[in-house]
């Protein structure tokens, strides 16, 4: 259902993102309660996902819920050495919920234990997240370094998944980059080139 949800929101069906996303939370809850070792990873993305909508339709509030329920349970999975989840879903939720730094040491947490050193696209989200969390702790040069590494790489994708293009965009708002807007001429070639399929909802 999480991704059935995620789908549901990209295409603007809110409602029913929103009873995906229940559903979604309700089996994990389920599925957790039965086995309290079980990945927990899940849920907490299904949560984050739920706050992501619920901001987008403007329910703040619920928004915020939602995320710090996403923390608790990370925290305590982390804490508790349940579940192999990653610190990066909990820094997540924290940069939602405004908790900078918090946010920050999530995210380096989970470079240190996956041993990462340099910015990629190929961890997800994450290092967007560790970009702009830099970015709202004025580290502004370290954050810029970070952007242009992960813009360079994106930039090579031939079609770049929406979530990295949106946070891109986030990223750069915060950092005060004007980002170069598609030639349009060139946008139209690559759609009228795609097959029926290809030219809908990217997956």
């Amino acid at each position: 259902y999480r991704r059935l949800a995620k789908l549901q929101h990209l295409t603007g069906e809110h409602k029913d993102a929103l009873a995906s996303y229940e559903k979604a939370i309700g089996i994990g809850d389920k599925i957790i309660a039965a086995n309290p070792d079980a990945q927990v990873h899940r849920l907490v993305l299904s949560l984050i996902g739920l706050g992501d909508l619920q901001n987008d339709i403007g329910n703040s509030q619920e928004a915020t819920a939602s995320y710090e329920r996403a923390v608790e349970i990370a925290s305590k999975a982390i804490s508790e050495k349940r579940s192999q989840i990653p610190w990066s879903l909990m820094g997540e939720a924290l940069y939602r919920l405004n908790r900078w730094q918090e946010a920050r040491d999530a995210l380096e947490s989970d470079n240190r234990s996956s041993k990462r050193t340099e910015p990629t696209i190929a961890a997800g989200p994450h290092w967007w997240f560790l970009t702009m969390a830099l970015a709202q702790l004025e580290e502004k040069d370290k954050a810029s370094s970070h952007y242009k590494q992960l813009s360079a790489q994106l930039d090579a994708w031939e079609n770049p998944p929406s979530l990295h293009v949106g946070l891109r965009a986030e990223a750069a708002e915060l950092l005060g980059i004007t980002e170069p807007k598609e030639d349009k001429t060139q946008d139209e070639e690559k759609t009228n080139s795609k097959t029926p399929d290809e030219a809908g909802v990217e997956k």
